[in-house]
Formats: structure tokens, sequence, C-alpha cells
């Protein structure tokens, strides 16, 4: 935060005025839409400037409907875009800011000392500075890119406070009930991640020493396919495997746990309002925006959920950086350290980390 938010404040107060307007010109196209079709249905006048029509009679607010509402979410897609931009170039400048402070630092004999730094070779220093400097930025604009799925749950609990205030209470219940699942989930994620880091120089070790033999022009083994399949039943590439694959598979548990909870909150909501509804003969249509809003509520949560993970999947490169930022400035780092120089192993599977 404050590394990162704070020094690029600009880039956070842009993105929460953009996130803010694409948030609320959605909102506004959906009650345009809901609201001519609530009074067709019912039959009642809408009056446009001072003048009354009838929807049923008249083609004028059906028309002018359509074109607000399209106005409306032409300029939700512009916000969108500019918040997208504005993710990105937070993205670069936060990656430029931390490869300048590193190649910078060179000129401290400390930073060079091999003794002191486990940065001071040229490899590890060439992935600090293209591979985890990188990756910090990358961190801060999905952090960054958290704000417009925030707005929206809040401006979404709001309105459900506002429409039912008993129901909220309940579904917000039942969501505290598995924070603590979705913070196992995390806390698993970024383990994994961490693993997986580790072990990425004995699994590109255990590859190199198999296939050497084979460029080197010699003779090669017969059990050449036993070999394979033994790497990759047990030993370093079966654990880096596994682990990689463990931080990916993480997404799916959270999302099957937003999942659950969307159904049992349906549930819970289509029997205690629709109950309601029957009981007073009417009441349907608060139903229907309550369903609507509780969908973006839970889009929302998916979408943060989704952000954690991934910053806590990039957690041992952050990590690394700023043991090397601490470093830079003569402070002390933590006593242990399992990935202060580990290779980079971001790759580009999860681009949705930014299209969420």
């Amino acid at each position: 935060m404050r590394d990162a938010v704070f020094r690029h404040w600009r880039f956070a107060v842009a993105i929460l005025l953009t996130s803010i307007a694409n948030t609320a010109s959605k909102i506004g196209a959906i009650w345009v839409i809901f609201n001519f079709a609530t009074k067709a249905s019912e039959n009642q006048s809408i009056i446009i400037f001072g003048q009354e029509y009838d929807p049923r009679q008249s083609m004028i607010p059906l028309i002018l409907a359509a074109l607000v509402s399209a106005t409306l979410f032409l300029l939700s897609a512009l916000f969108g875009y500019a918040e997208r931009r504005l993710t990105y170039a937070s993205w670069g400048a936060h990656a430029e800011l931390c490869a300048t402070r590193a190649l910078s630092a060179l000129k401290d004999p400390s930073i060079t000392n091999q003794e002191t730094n486990p940065f001071a070779n040229p490899n590890a220093f060439q992935r600090l500075v293209n591979g985890h400097a990188n990756t910090t930025g990358r961190v801060l604009s999905i952090a960054l890119g958290s704000v417009s799925p925030l707005i929206t749950l809040l401006i979404a609990i709001g309105i459900m406070l506002w429409i039912s205030p008993v129901m909220t209470f309940i579904l917000a219940t039942l969501m505290a009930l598995l924070i603590p699942a979705h913070a196992l989930v995390s806390v698993r994620a970024a383990k994994a991640s961490e693993i997986s880091t580790n072990l990425a120089g004995a699994h590109a070790d255990a590859i190199r020493h198999f296939a050497a033999p084979f460029f080197a022009s010699q003779e090669p083994p017969s059990d050449t396919e036993a070999q394979v399949q033994s790497m990759y039943t047990s030993g370093p590439i079966r654990d880096y495997r596994d682990a990689y694959i463990k931080r990916f598979r993480c997404f799916a548990e959270s999302e099957l746990l937003i999942g659950i909870t969307a159904a049992a909150s349906i549930l819970i909501l289509v029997i205690g309002m629709g109950w309601w509804s029957l009981s007073h003969e009417g009441g349907w249509s608060v139903l229907l925006i309550y369903f609507v809003t509780l969908r973006f509520a839970f889009g929302s949560v998916g979408s943060l959920t989704k952000r954690i993970a991934s910053i806590n999947r990039f957690y041992p490169e952050v990590s690394s950086y700023h043991t090397f930022d601490r470093l830079r400035r003569g402070l002390s780092i933590p006593p242990i350290q399992t990935s202060s120089a580990a290779p980079s192993v971001s790759n580009n599977l999860e681009d949705d980390d930014l299209n969420l």
C-alpha cells in the first residue's frame, strides 16, 4: 500500500471516479428499462417533459427509453474502457519504477556483494528487474482494478438494504458463514504458489540434466521412456507440477463456494419474498429488483475473490522484490527467506486477472 497505491494515488483516484461513473451508468440504464416495463405492464401513464403519454398507445416513451438506456450503456462501456486503460497504465508506471529503482541501486557496492545479497549475480538480478518488478506492477493493477466490483457490491448492498433489511441481514449472515472457507482457499492458493516457485529451479535442473546427453551426441539411455515416466511420477518435477496445478485449482474451489452460496441465497430469497408477495397479492416487481441486485452482488463477490486469489498467487515474486528493496535501503530482512532469488514462474495462462 505504501510503496504502490499511495505512491500512485492519482491512478487510484482516477480509477475510483471512472468506476463510480461506470457502475452508475450501468445501473441507470437498467433502471430506465425496468421503469418503462413496470409502467407499461401496469398501464400507467409516463410523463416526459410535462407531456403525458400512454405507453400502450404511443411509441415515444419506448423509443426514448431505448435511446436513453443505450446511451447509458455506451457511457458505461466508455468509462469501463477508461478504467481498464488506467489500470494498465498503473501497472506500467509501477513496474518501471521498480525496475529503474533496482538498476539505479547497482552503484551501491553492497548490492553486488554476493556474501550479503542473494540477488548479487546477473541471473538473479535479471529476474528481479524483468520478472519481479513487472509482477509487482501487475499486482498493483489487479488491486486497483478491484475498485469497480467493490463499488458495485456496496451499491448492491445499499439497494438490498433499502428493499428488505431483514432479507439482506439473513443473506449477509449466510455469506459470513462461508468467509472462513474462502479464507482457507485463498491461503492454500498462496502456499501452493510459493511452493511451485521454490521448486521451479529444481524442476528446470532435472529437465536440463535429463536432456543434456541427447544434445551432447552421447549414447541415449535405453530406458528413456521409463525415466520419463519416473520423473513425472515422483521427485521435483512431479512436486512442481502438483503445486503449479493446485494454485489454479483453488480458483475453481472458490467459484464452487460462491455457487453454493448463490444457490442457497436464491432459495431463501424466492421462498421468503415470494411468500410475502403471494400473501399480499403483489410485490413481484420488488422480488425481481432484489433478484437482479443480488445477481450483481454475487458477480462482484466472485470478481473480488478471484482478484484476491490472483494477488496471493504472485506473493512469492512480490515478496522477493520487497526483500531486495529492504536490502537496497539498508534495512534488515526477515530471517526466513524461501524464494528471494527464485526464478519467476509467472505466465499468461490467467490473463483474465484483469478481465474479470
